[in-house]
């Protein structure tokens, strides 16, 4: 067709066709590929109608500006500089950079630095833990800053070298995140795949040079400003280079790389393509064509690449919903959660849901479509019938009032009565002190008030005691009270229970002859009174229990049987701290929650009310602080009514601006 495109016209050319050769080709044939051809730019434009039809095509991809406000406050570019002049300047000092010998060397220096770095594995540690404040903070994001411009650098160098030409670099704003760029547009220019290779891979092989020198660099350091510049610059390039700029997901240098990798232009869109198709494929068993001819190996590593990059952009666009909400004040933050769930992930959905609707004529009933609308009944069915009415909340059941135990004052065990799992009463033994300072104490108190006694009735004897009576008489009283003070002290050197229960945690090395201090701990005694617990439910299940409902505590740990509770109070207030921090993310438990004051206050993220419950029989396990979940039977909602309530009581509760 395109060899006798100069027939002018549609009809010219297909005569010509049925003339000239054996193809037969239908005038819709010629007509879609016409189209194609001017849709794209392809054909020369003659006259003011070719024209037109470009004005057209023009407005017809411009979006309305709420679209391009969508689009581009995600991400936008700033040029700042023109660079190619200085590029072309510099680049006969950077050609040592590419040889072979200088990249065997960088290598060597890596294993040497790994060596190196790992016999000093604990000061390595150690230096970011003294670098993770204000101060150090801001040196991180000075050897970022650094890092990115030599990453940056590494690109236009490369591409430079080869011949492309790099008109722009500058700033560009990643979710109003500042990060630099380098227009390397030109590389897809360049012939040689490998070339094109370099140019990608220019910029994380740069900052790996940088983060090989640095390490290597920290080995030999003293401590001071060069070594802690030097564990900056090698763990800041370290984890950008593998943790962002390598990742294919995303349109940063590892995509590119792979996309040139495979041989495969604009990889994200005709992967996305192909998967749609397949999965039209799949789940209405349409049989159209595919969007384009792919070896059986390549389709297979095209189509597992569409869908890992679906569920990474679900994660990260969720991600990115959940910072735009807390980053900017709550009315704008509300408004940009709400466009990014709606816009980046409900809207694709809703999308492709349109394009099934669209093709409906073209469906049958076959298993394909029956599994599909089976798999959509049941997740209805799921969404939106009441069939559980559990409320959960994470908790703790203490099984009896706790007492620890601690010796009154120093001194040497010289007797213990006791032992792991004994019953005890109030007021009985369980070890005794010897206390030789108050044994001294003790006896000097008994001769000073004895020899105070004694010249007290020896005052008939002697004129001169008659004069001292007073005297003798105060000093005596004062005597007689140190000296029952001692007493009393010699006696709670006796430790005795407080209250009736089970010893419990007795602790290790507890034996005759050696010596205690006032905050050495002797053991724990367990009440059993029946015990009592705590747990925290979110707000939007507030109205779902009461004081008085029965449920369920189920412990973590299987081996443990469950036990039946009754709920006493709920808090009417939300919780501002958590008391026990076994509940507390930073301690591995499951109410996340940011810790103040060195981790002594702990503070839930989420608005949480405090349980209290008692169970109705005696625990299991009444040795121990139990972790768990409270279960309560309430009335059943479906999981749609809940999501709806939370969002509710969120919108509410954020709405106070």
């Amino acid at each position: 067709m395109l060899s006798r495109w100069d027939a002018g016209d549609v009809d010219a050319l297909v005569q010509r066709m049925d003339t000239e050769t054996t193809l037969g080709a239908p005038a819709k044939q010629v007509a879609d590929l016409a189209s194609f051809l001017q849709n794209n730019g392809l054909t020369r434009v003659d006259g003011p109608n070719d024209l037109a039809r470009l004005v057209g095509q023009a407005k017809a991809r411009r979006h309305g500006w709420l679209t391009g406000l969508m689009h581009h406050y995600l991400f936008f570019r700033i040029p700042l500089i023109r660079p190619d002049r200085f590029l072309r300047s510099i680049l006969p000092l950077a050609a040592p950079l590419y040889s072979r010998g200088f990249l065997i060397g960088i290598a060597l220096a890596g294993v040497l630095g790994l060596y190196m770095v790992s016999q000093q594995w604990d000061a390595f540690v150690t230096t970011f833990v003294y670098t993770f404040n204000l101060q150090g903070m801001l040196w991180y994001g000075l050897a970022l800053s650094a890092a990115k411009i030599i990453h940056e650098l590494g690109h236009a160098l490369t591409l430079r070298r080869y011949g492309g030409a790099v008109p722009t670099m500058g700033v560009a704003f990643l979710v109003m995140w500042p990060v630099l760029y380098t227009d390397t547009a030109s590389a897809w220019m360049l012939r040689s795949r490998k070339e094109r290779l370099a140019v990608v891979a220019g910029g994380i092989v740069a900052e790996l040079m940088l983060a090989v020198l640095a390490l290597l660099s920290w080995s030999f350091l003293s401590d001071g400003p060069a070594r802690t510049a030097a564990f900056l610059l090698s763990t800041v390039t370290l984890v950008g280079t593998l943790a962002i700029n390598s990742s294919p997901m995303m349109r940063f240098d590892g995509y590119y790389f792979v996309a040139d990798l495979l041989g495969v232009a604009n990889l994200q869109d005709r992967s996305f393509a192909l998967a749609r198709w397949r999965l039209r494929q799949a789940l209405l068993g349409l049989e159209e064509p595919p969007p384009e001819i792919l070896p059986p190996g390549l389709r297979r590593n095209i189509l597992l690449y569409a869908y890992a990059t679906w569920i990474y952009r679900l994660v990260l666009f969720l991600g990115i919903a959940i910072i735009v909400y807390h980053f900017f004040f709550k009315a704008l933050g509300i408004v940009m959660f709400s466009v990014e769930i709606g816009w980046f992930v409900i809207r694709p959905f809703w999308r492709e849901f349109s394009e099934w609707w669209q093709r409906r004529k073209h469906l049958r009933l076959n298993a394909q479509v029956i599994t599909t609308l089976a798999g959509f009944a049941g997740l209805t069915l799921l969404l939106f019938v009441p069939w559980r009415g559990v409320v959960e909340a994470p908790g703790t059941l203490q099984a009896g009032e706790r007492v620890h135990l601690y010796p009154p004052f120093p001194g040497r065990i010289d007797e213990i009565f006791i032992q792991e799992g004994d019953e005890v009463v109030v007021g009985q033994p369980i070890l005794r002190l010897a206390t030789p300072d108050l044994d001294h104490q003790a006896v000097q108190a008994k001769r000073t008030t004895d020899i105070l006694r004694w010249q007290i009735e020896r005052q008939g004897a002697h004129a001169a005691f008659l004069e001292q009576r007073q005297v003798l008489e105060e000093q005596l009283a004062s005597a007689s009270t140190d000296l029952a003070s001692t007493l009393n002290d010699k006696a709670r050197a006796t430790v005795r229970v407080p209250l009736g229960g089970r010893v419990m945690d007795v602790e290790d090395g507890l034996q005759l002859g050696r010596w205690m201090s006032v905050n050495d701990h002797l053991a724990v005694v367990v009440a059993d009174d029946g015990g009592k617990g705590e747990a925290f439910a979110p707000e939007a299940d507030l109205g779902d229990i009461a004081s008085g409902m029965r449920g369920h505590f189920v412990p973590d740990d299987p081996d443990l049987p469950q036990s039946r509770i009754t709920i006493i109070t709920i808090d009417t207030a939300a919780a501002r701290s958590l008391s026990d921090p076994s509940l507390a993310s930073v301690f591995g438990g499951p109410i996340a929650v940011v810790s103040e004051a060195g981790e002594k206050v702990l503070l839930p993220r989420e608005t949480v009310y405090r349980i209290q419950f008692r169970p109705d029989d005696k625990p299991a396990y009444p040795q121990r602080t139990v972790r768990g979940r409270v279960l309560v039977n309430a009335e059943p909602r479906s999981i749609a009514n809940k999501i709806w309530r939370s969002v509710a009581v969120a919108v509410m509760r954020e709405s106070g601006f």
